[in-house]
């Protein structure tokens, strides 16, 4: 039996705490959610599949008993919503239809 560490990142990690599907838009929608709420943190005290949301203040009192999730790269995710936001302004464009009064 091996000791490997299951690794999740803080998108995955908000997934599993609001139990959705690991889709990127549930990923988004989750971190989202958990960014609104002021002076909370999504950490995780041994076991990376069980995370909980904790006050910033205490996670910081106890750095060893607490583990933050790394981010992941947003590049990639960005880039694609950017191009499908301009994909569907421009589809918006074409099927404008103009009336003269």
């Amino acid at each position: 039996m091996s000791n490997l560490e299951i690794q999740i990142t803080h998108s995955q990690a908000a997934c599993i705490f609001y139990s959705d599907p690991l889709t990127t838009e549930n990923q988004m929608f989750n971190e989202a959610k958990i960014a609104a709420i002021q002076d909370v943190e999504l950490c995780y005290i041994d076991t990376p599949s069980e995370p909980y949301l904790l006050a910033s203040k205490r996670n910081d009192f106890f750095p060893c008993k607490y583990k933050r999730y790394r981010h992941a790269e947003l590049n990639s995710q960005s880039e694609l919503v950017e191009e499908t936001i301009e994909e569907v302004d421009n589809e918006t464009k074409d099927n404008v239809v103009h009336s003269e009064s």
